[in-house]
């Protein structure tokens, strides 16, 4: 089973390649806190089973590769082996290569999941995936 989580995952990693060179300060806590509430929102309405709204945020690529349909299939892989969504334990962040990557960990009821959510120079979601297990 967790060898299809990692590959239903690995499709929704889509991050288009730009040199936006230092566009994120990693301490920029006023800046980087506008995407760390977008990439919570998103976690939070994938567990509320609310896709459409998961994909708000995603760039023009992402919404192609990730729609709805596939968010829940993802989703749905997730909580089956992790069993149901618990909560947002904390979130980081970490600027690298002209992208805001933000750290959401997470805690559902078999274990917690670190969830990676990589914003572009544009605000926007360019990429999602988990990046370990808790």
């Amino acid at each position: 089973m967790r060898t299809n989580l990692n590959v239903l995952t690995t499709l929704l990693f889509v991050v288009a390649v730009f040199d936006f060179g230092n566009v994120f300060a990693a301490g920029n806590a006023t800046a980087n806190g506008k995407y760390v509430t977008q990439a919570q929102a998103m976690i939070t309405s994938m567990a509320k089973d609310d896709f459409n709204k998961a994909e708000t945020d995603f760039t023009d690529v992402m919404k192609q590769a990730a729609p709805p349909a596939k968010l829940q299939e993802v989703w749905s892989a997730i909580t089956a082996q992790q069993g149901d969504f618990e909560k947002i334990s904390g979130t980081k962040t970490l600027a690298k290569d002209g992208y805001l990557n933000v750290l959401v960990e997470t805690q559902f009821k078999n274990g917690a999941l670190l969830f990676n959510v990589t914003f572009d120079a544009g605000g926007k979601i360019a990429g999602f995936h988990i990046v370990s297990a808790g």
